[in-house]
């Protein structure tokens, strides 16, 4: 097991993962391109904002660097980017408690 989960590096395996299977991958980076598009309906920041959030949700390292590294760019403040991800992640804790109610739904 690696002595780190989460190795900047590792990013490289993306690229492999293009080569791979170029469709998915394409399909898969669908969503950057709607954060990013200029002539989107909603600033840039909100966008991003929304993305981040999502970013936590899913926990994932990577994801989480590079989407505060976007809402940075995109002139995003530090208590902007603090705020985005604390609603998340306590509708994440609530969302917890609901397993067990749709679990006895199905009982």
């Amino acid at each position: 097991m690696s002595e780190q989960y989460h190795n900047v590096n590792d990013l490289r395996f993306l690229n492999q993962m293009g080569k791979l299977t170029p469709d998915e991958f394409s399909a898969w980076l669908g969503p950057d391109e709607v954060v990013s598009c200029e002539e989107a309906p909603s600033p840039r920041k909100y966008r991003e904002l929304s993305t981040l959030g999502a970013a936590v949700s899913t926990q994932c390292p990577c994801y989480i660097e590079a989407q505060v590294e976007n809402a940075n760019g995109a002139g995003v403040s530090r208590e902007r980017i603090s705020e985005s991800v604390l609603i998340p992640a306590a509708l994440q804790t609530a969302v917890h408690r609901m397993v067990l109610k749709f679990f006895e739904q199905w009982q």
